[in-house]
């Protein structure tokens, strides 16, 4: 021991006693750090039970007022320059401003909520079917997407050749001609036998008959063909409309000739009956019905209402002419039939020849000249459209029966009658 030096530390008994609270009696004085170190120490009192605490009185009424601490960057880079730490002022909502640190918050407890006895007793609600039903897995997948499907383009077959046919047939003719030789050996040396000749009879030479240069054919050339079938109901209204179709040029003559649904020709006088013409017996006698032709021709003669001629152009005919060429046997006969016939010829050949609603000026036939052939005519009103006849002859002496619905149809037939020359 050091008695009592002052320098000397506290032994750790002393900084215990130090360091416990010890009971303080009234009137008592302490006892100074220096006389514990010349006393003994006393022994320790045991520590009284903690008393009940007595209950928190009521905290005052809080100021509700909310304080805010507001800051701005232009302070705080301030004080952080100055080597002072950040700081604000405090704002309070009352009026009242209190200081406080700025790293201080003022925390609002939360209002204490109580819940009744209703909602304390009843237990959590399980979770609602509508709710489930969201979160269901929807039963419906979606389509599955087929990749396509990658086909191999197609292997040509190897081209096989295409079987030689035939091969029997050539074999079987092979050994037919070898056949045939075989037996015209065999019968020309041991089966035919020596045979005379016998003189063969002289032919008879006969005569190539020799087509008439003066045919109708010949001169206005080869003719075209109607048809008209032989139970036709209007066989003269079928003739008018295939006539009415036909393509002629101005001043071009174009004949034909008809034939039934066969193909075969109406000779002149079934031609008159299926088109219900009736000509005097003796004219029908006089004239070779076989070598006739019926002539479309390309009008370029017209007139008006006022007997003006009226030019025309172009070159398809705006009216087509028709007229009978036929041969005459006996003209003499056939010149004085034809004259008693013009009594009813206007009657006879109206239809034909479009003269319906047409009437002539004179009412006689009168007489007229071409190129020294006689003519008889008869006007409606104009010579575009009339009745001409004429018996022309052509340069080989044949004599023709020419009968047309205009002048210029008659002049045109008889000067092809007397051009031909024949061979």
């Amino acid at each position: 021991m050091d008695g009592g030096n002052p320098n000397t530390p506290p032994s750790l008994r002393e900084e215990i006693a130090n360091i416990l609270p010890q009971k303080k009696e009234a009137g008592s004085t302490p006892t100074p750090a220096s006389s514990a170190s010349i006393n003994p120490t006393p022994a320790p009192k045991p520590v009284p039970a903690p008393k009940p605490a007595p209950k928190p009185a009521p905290a005052p009424k809080q100021d509700i007022s909310q304080k805010y601490v507001l800051r701005t960057m232009p302070s705080d880079l301030e004080n952080l320059k100055k080597g002072q730490t950040p700081s604000g002022f405090n704002v309070e909502t009352s009026g009242r401003t209190t200081p406080r640190p700025s790293h201080e918050i003022p925390i609002t407890p939360p209002p204490k909520i109580e819940l009744g006895a209703k909602e304390k007793a009843a237990p959590m609600a399980p979770p609602t079917a509508s709710l489930k039903s969201k979160m269901d897995i929807p039963t419906q997948l979606p389509p599955k997407v087929e990749r396509p499907k990658v086909v191999p383009p197609p292997v040509a077959a190897p081209v096989v050749p295409p079987k030689k046919k035939g091969g029997a047939l050539k074999v079987i003719v092979v050994a037919l001609i070898f056949a045939l030789v075989a037996y015209g050996i065999v019968w020309f040396l041991f089966i035919r036998e020596t045979e005379e000749p016998t003189p063969s009879p002289t032919p008879t030479v006969t005569p190539t008959p020799t087509v008439s240069p003066e045919g109708l054919g010949d001169i206005f050339g080869i003719p075209g063909s109607f048809v008209i079938a032989s139970d036709q109901f209007d066989p003269m209204a079928e003739l008018l409309d295939i006539i009415d179709s036909q393509l002629v040029d101005l001043n071009e003559t174009k004949a034909f000739v008809i034939v039934d649904e066969r193909g075969d020709k109406y000779s002149l006088d079934e031609v008159l009956e299926l088109l219900e013409i009736n000509i005097p017996l003796t004219l029908e006698a006089a004239i070779d019905p076989d070598d006739y032709v019926l002539v479309i021709y390309g009008q370029t003669e017209e007139y008006d209402s006022q007997g003006n001629l009226i030019v025309t152009s172009g070159s398809a005919a705006r009216f087509k002419r028709i007229g009978i060429v036929v041969k005459v046997d006996d003209v003499i006969d056939a010149r004085d039939s034809a004259m008693a016939w013009e009594n009813t010829m206007v009657s006879s050949v109206r239809q034909l020849f479009g003269l319906e609603g047409r009437e002539s000026v004179a009412g006689t036939f009168g007489d007229n000249t071409y190129n020294g052939v006689s003519i008889r005519y008869l006007n409606f009103p104009h010579p575009d459209l009339s009745i001409d006849y004429a018996f022309p002859s052509s340069s080989t002496g044949e004599n023709y029966l020419v009968l047309t619905n205009s002048r210029e149809t008659l002049y045109s037939a008889v000067d092809k009658l007397l051009g031909f020359l024949g061979e």
